[in-house]
């Protein structure tokens, strides 16, 4: 059945009072965790010498099913498979998937998806695109007419999911069917819009963000969490004073390869979360033991605190969160002009579950190979 319209705010309160009232926490430098060791994500297939961008430059979010590490850039549309090498302690046997193959996207294989967000749920491996807008970046010698210039990608209105299936112990292949099991996606449509776009277009919160680019605190998703029908979106943009928002939304299938937005309860078929993570927008979501771990970065195109926080426990259905459950675990190091954290996951090593954290923009020690990316690892927190 269609999901009713919503007429009314579907956000518990405006913003959270304690938003204006206290100053964000200071989070500095000094107190990022220490890191526990690195990791390559060996890209081997990829050839450095085209013009175009290594691999490793751009990697923008990740998902970890047994000995199969799935990653996914901003540019492009494919989703890169790697798998882990025990004895050379690196991810490698690099893989490219073109989802072009399997869904239909407006813009074809040549459309930016601007992939932000994988998640695995149930045996399915789960994606998103950001649904940001972008602008003209300015060029030496360009003047500043060009800025006005934003620009529409249809294929970033993505939101889908292709069953997993295991071909070997521990590697995955995310495939089109798999049985009564079919890729589907929430259908996009020639305006470059989908159902998400047209229901946050019309919430009070999220309204005037909507026509505002990416990195000008506009609407940007950037984090992805499944939990059984539940999806969780988080926000990169807008922060709304110092207040970060996390999307619930329920998907159900449309049928024909179709997915279709349901209720998340009675009269609501979206929920908006406030969350406090001291200014800081969502760049990446893990669900993982029952909680909900939080990357935070800037909203915008800057160098700046990053840092991760834990949800302790997942809000009932059609409850909003309690604010206060959302604690900071961890600072991670500030990099001037690099080593902007973008995607987190979990890396076993033997009995011991450790946390891996991805850049975009790489400092250059993470690039001596230029078809392969080092990452970091953390005590899980």
């Amino acid at each position: 059945m269609p999901a009713r319209p919503v007429t009314r705010p579907q956000v518990a309160s405006t913003l959270p009072a304690e938003a204006a009232k206290a100053p964000a926490s200071v989070i500095r430098a000094t107190a990022s965790e220490k890191v526990a060791g690195q990791v390559d994500l060996d890209f081997n297939d990829h050839d450095p010498g085209t013009d175009e961008k290594p691999i490793g430059d751009d990697v923008s979010a990740l998902a970890r099913i047994g000995d199969t590490l799935f990653c996914a850039t901003d540019e492009g549309s494919a989703i890169e498979s790697l798998a882990w090498d025990g004895k050379a302690q690196r991810y490698g046997a690099h893989r490219c998937l073109p989802l072009a193959d399997v869904f239909d996207l407006p813009d074809g294989d040549e459309g930016e998806m601007d992939i932000e967000g994988l998640a695995i749920d149930d045996g399915w491996l789960w994606i998103v695109g950001s649904h940001s807008l972008k602008r003209s970046k300015l060029r030496d010698g360009d003047d500043l007419s060009r800025l006005p210039e934003i620009k529409t990608d249809r294929n970033r209105c993505f939101l889908g999911r292709m069953p997993l299936v295991e071909r070997t112990p521990g590697m995955f292949e995310p495939v089109k069917r798999d049985g009564q099991r079919r890729a589907a996606a929430l259908h996009i449509r020639k305006d470059g819009s989908n159902a998400i776009r047209r229901r946050l277009g019309k919430d009070p919160l999220l309204a005037p963000f909507m026509r505002v680019p990416a990195k000008e605190n506009g609407f940007d998703i950037e984090g992805l969490a499944v939990v059984g029908d539940r999806v969780f979106l988080g926000l990169r943009g807008p922060v709304i004073s110092k207040v970060a928002m996390l999307v619930e939304l329920r998907i159900a299938d449309g049928g024909r390869g179709g997915l279709k937005l349901a209720e998340v309860t009675e009269g609501l078929d979206y929920l908006l979360h406030p969350m406090l993570l001291d200014g800081l927008g969502v760049r990446d979501l893990l669900y993982v033991d029952g909680r909900l771990l939080i990357l935070g970065g800037a909203s915008m195109g800057l160098s700046g605190p990053q840092a991760i926080y834990a949800l302790d426990a997942m809000p009932a259905r059609g409850h909003h969160l309690a604010r206060d459950r959302i604690h900071r675990v961890m600072c991670l190091p500030i990099v001037d002009g690099a080593d902007h954290a973008e995607g987190i996951v979990t890396h076993t090593d033997g009995s011991t579950q450790l946390l891996m954290v991805v850049c975009d923009s790489p400092a250059p020690a993470r690039r001596k190979d230029p078809r392969a990316l080092r990452a970091d690892l953390y005590r899980m927190p």
